[in-house]
């Protein structure tokens, strides 16, 4: 293994596995703290309150964190060089960084779920609103076999960059490894799927954000509740070995 010094990605997938009790303590509470600052200062991007979360308990972020079907990405407040190695899985590194920088941004992917198979009604539906085959126990979901051929959905959201991380491409990169993890993980399980997100109609400058990571927006809006939104997608093959 070789280190150097190199401008460093500051993007970082939040391991679950191998964690001490320790770690994994300020970890949950690294991400309560950057969760309830997004649904604080822009309560509009969410689908939840902050009046709803600062009741969690504990447990209940740390289950966040370690979520089966999720993936919680982080961008990092670093020096623009840094001693680094050439192992990109390096699960000592990213948890020092992790615990030793600040949280800067969030970005959450929830998935993979299975697609309903042929062309009945319930597959035309999923078609149309995927979001509701995420309405389910992620952690009973997370136990059902998906057989390599199927097709899948993933979903991108809790997306969030502190002020003083914003026009610096956080967010975007946020997006683009969100993405990438995605593409992975379809190669890895030999599936083809969907990712999606919805944005407020009146947040042009989200919407600009992900089409130009290749999201693509339906040609009208959804409506939940009172609020317009946007849903983007992206088809999503598995990358080559």
């Amino acid at each position: 293994m070789t280190s150097q010094t190199q401008k460093k990605d500051n993007v970082v997938l939040v391991p679950k596995h191998d964690l001490s009790p320790e770690a994994l303590k300020i970890i949950a509470e690294k991400y309560k703290a950057i969760r309830l600052a997004g649904l604080q200062s822009d309560p509009d991007a969410f689908g939840s309150s902050y009046a709803r979360e600062i009741q969690f308990t504990e447990q209940t972020w740390v289950d966040r964190v370690l979520n089966p079907l999720g993936m919680l990405f982080i961008a990092l407040q670093e020096d623009e060089t840094s001693p680094v190695t050439d192992d990109n899985n390096n699960n000592d590194d990213t948890v020092g960084r992790l615990l030793n920088n600040t949280w800067l941004g969030q970005a959450i992917i929830i998935g993979p779920i299975r697609f309903p198979t042929g062309d009945g009604e319930d597959a035309a539906r999923a078609k149309e609103v995927p979001w509701e085959l995420l309405n389910v126990d992620l952690l009973e979901a997370a136990k059902v076999d998906i057989p390599p051929g199927s097709r899948v959905v993933y979903t991108l959201v809790g997306m969030y960059v502190r002020p003083e991380g914003r026009r610096a491409a956080n967010g975007q990169r946020l997006a683009e490894k969100a993405v990438r993890a995605v593409q992975e993980d379809c190669r890895r399980r030999g599936v083809s799927g969907l990712v999606f997100l919805l944005a407020a109609k009146g947040n042009e400058g989200a919407k600009r954000l992900y089409e130009r990571v290749g999201f693509v927006a339906r040609g009208k809006t959804v409506v939940f509740g009172e609020e317009e939104l946007w849903m983007l997608e992206m088809e999503v093959e598995g990358l080559s070995e």
